[in-house]
């Protein structure tokens, strides 16, 4: 433990590097106009990509995961941002976050952690601290990550796979020991770290039930527990940041996953792909409105937004 701990000091050192060259505006710039453009063709290239057997879907579960699910998660993400700037001492506001967050989440798209960059670099312009920046994007991320093997494992037990919930188990467990470490290790504002886990817990739970309704969106009856057992899988898709917002990993684990908690490989990798396109138009219509009301290279204004 001792020794991820050291690790993780070099981790946040190497991401204020990369932070202070994103905070150039030239940067931001191109970086958030490429990625709207990106996202609206890969939103539609996608859609086309998927073919479903329309006399299957239920069109009521689109409008639950539209109307409920990804506007709770889009929420929660805001609310995360927001958390995070305050948990290093910065004061980003609201307005700014809700346009960062969305905009950033479309970024994802991007070949390179374009999201976390633009978030870590709306922190660092407001904290004035580059590490600062990577200590608010990656706390959360270990946060999402420790959760969704927890509520994996816990969704595991339900269906009986216990050798597996045991091991996903002792993976969330560690994860937030190592948290809770972090936060005391680097003198980060207690209050703020409790929310980000609230929120995170908010954003797997209704991330887990979106997933669920896209199960039922193209006509599979599937259980809540084996929705829940994918729960892992959306963290560690976002955790490999080679490739743009997980693509292809999330569907890939959520498969794996989906094997051991009763699903079909298919059912388990078809499932998030609908739910991705879901959140990709979603996206899609809310970005230009988000990239209209911020100019690029104004994300220094973001605390005095409220």
């Amino acid at each position: 433990m001792m020794y991820l701990f050291r690790r993780m000091g070099v981790l946040i050192e190497t991401a204020g590097r990369f932070l202070r060259w994103a905070k150039k505006p030239a940067v931001q710039r191109w970086g958030i106009s490429i990625a709207t453009i990106i996202f609206i063709a890969g939103a539609y290239w996608s859609w086309q990509a998927v073919a479903l057997d329309w006399h299957s879907v239920r069109i009521i579960y689109l409008l639950a995961m539209v109307g409920i699910a990804i506007p709770v998660i889009i929420v929660a993400n805001i609310l995360e941002l927001y958390y995070a700037s305050r948990l290093v001492g910065g004061t980003l506001g609201l307005a700014a976050c809700m346009k960062v967050s969305i905009l950033s989440s479309a970024a994802n798209l991007l070949p390179l952690p374009a999201g976390p960059m633009m978030r870590g670099a709306a922190v660092a312009d407001n904290s004035g601290s580059a590490k600062s920046g990577a200590v608010a994007v990656l706390y959360p991320a270990l946060v999402w990550l420790a959760i969704g093997f927890v509520i994996s494992a816990g969704a595991m037990v339900w269906v009986g796979a216990g050798i597996w919930a045991l091991a996903f188990a002792g993976v969330g467990l560690i994860l937030l020991v190592l948290c809770i470490g972090i936060v005391r290790r680097s003198k980060l504002q207690p209050s703020p770290a409790r929310r980000i886990f609230v929120v995170k817990l908010v954003g797997v739970l209704f991330d887990a039930v979106a997933v669920l309704l896209a199960l039922r969106l193209i006509g599979e009856t599937a259980t809540i527990a084996q929705a829940f057992g994918l729960a892992a899988a959306g963290p560690l898709g976002a955790a490999v940041s080679v490739v743009p917002s997980g693509l292809g990993i999330r569907e890939a684990a959520s498969s794996a996953l989906g094997v051991i908690v009763g699903l079909s490989a298919a059912q388990a990798f078809l499932a998030p792909s609908v739910y991705r396109i879901v959140y990709m138009v979603v996206l899609a219509v809310l970005s230009p409105l988000m990239l209209w009301l911020m100019p690029a290279g104004t994300l220094e204004q973001g605390s005095k937004d409220t």
